[in-house]
């Protein structure tokens, strides 16, 4: 969908995946932005086509490009900075509410601050965007108030927001389209942490710029994708941190959320049924009292003695 005839200098690319509603929520702030000056376009990597029917029939004049499913998020973005057209991409997920004037400020940003390499967003979680209540059209920012984002408190904030806080700032990420192409020689996917790590390697190559106002919302729903990510997932994170030389600063810090990590391993990030997690919880439980520990051990032994008997009446 072509919102001006003008040259274009914007674009913004919705990527999505199987969320229909939330896909529906996130095009509505789009297609109701204060500033139009932008071609617009939903990348679809869904499995099926449920997601583009249902945008076709709510927003017909939308462009889709559907991706059949089979890239990870990493491999989505990159496939969506390749194509761009523009000299700055903003991009956006199915999961993002865009205040009405983001792409105003993101433009006052390109106007004001230019040449960098990626203007990252305060946003806010929101529980209930599907609340009838819930009013897109009525959602501004109350400001812009642009600084220069070092590497340090990027990747401690993405860790905060990944992690324990409500307020996250790598998301709604506008790139330099230039700059982006030239850092993407050489990355490689880093599990569930690949888009964040793709941007803290261009932040420190072409530079990072911060909006501290929040210029909107990342829905959380029951179908969202959890926050937690595995402990492979958060080594590869590591790894890549000591390959690009970034982690000498945050030794302390990377220790401990590798411990909150496990932490959420053990509580259900990584388990299927609710009766995994509760066994291995009650395990951990048990292993930091060995106390307690020995008195499981005993009770086991006595509902084994008592299994055996029962089969063949043996003693031990």
């Amino acid at each position: 969908m072509s919102i001006s005839s003008k040259e274009l200098t914007l674009e913004v690319v919705l990527m999505c995946r199987d969320r229909v509603q939330s896909c529906l929520r996130a095009i509505e702030s789009i297609v109701n932005q204060t500033d139009l000056n932008f071609r617009f376009v939903v990348s679809d990597n869904s499995v099926g086509v449920q997601v583009a029917e249902s945008i076709r029939n709510y927003f017909p004049l939308v462009n889709i490009i559907q991706r059949g499913g089979h890239l990870s998020q990493f491999e989505h973005m990159v496939t969506i900075i390749k194509e761009a057209q523009s000299d700055y991409l903003l991009v956006t997920h199915d999961d993002d509410i865009l205040f009405k004037n983001f792409v105003a400020t993101a433009r006052s940003c390109i106007g004001e601050k230019a040449p960098f390499g990626v203007l990252l967003s305060r946003v806010v979680s929101y529980k209930n965007a599907s609340n009838p209540r819930f009013s897109i059209s009525s959602l501004y920012s109350s400001g812009s108030t642009f600084c220069e984002y070092s590497l340090a408190p990027i990747i401690r904030d993405y860790l905060i927001g990944r992690y324990f806080s409500d307020i996250y700032a790598i998301s709604m990420t506008l790139f330099n389209v230039n700059a982006a192409l030239n850092c993407l020689e050489g990355m490689e996917s880093n599990g569930n942490h690949a888009d964040a790590c793709f941007i803290i390697k261009m932040s420190a190559c072409s530079g990072a710029l911060l909006n501290y106002q929040p210029v909107g919302f990342y829905e959380i729903s029951d179908d969202s994708i959890s926050r937690s990510f595995s402990l492979q997932d958060f080594k590869l994170f590591v790894r890549f941190l000591r390959t690009e030389g970034y982690a000498s600063d945050f030794s302390v810090e990377l220790k401990f959320f590798k411990l909150r990590t496990r932490y959420n391993f053990l509580k259900g990030g990584s388990f299927s049924t609710k009766y995994k997690r509760k066994f291995f919880m009650i395990l951990a439980r048990f292993v930091i009292n060995p106390l307690s520990f020995f008195v499981l051990l005993s009770f086991a032994k006595r509902k084994i003695q008592g299994v055996f008997r029962k089969m063949g009446n043996i003693s031990f």
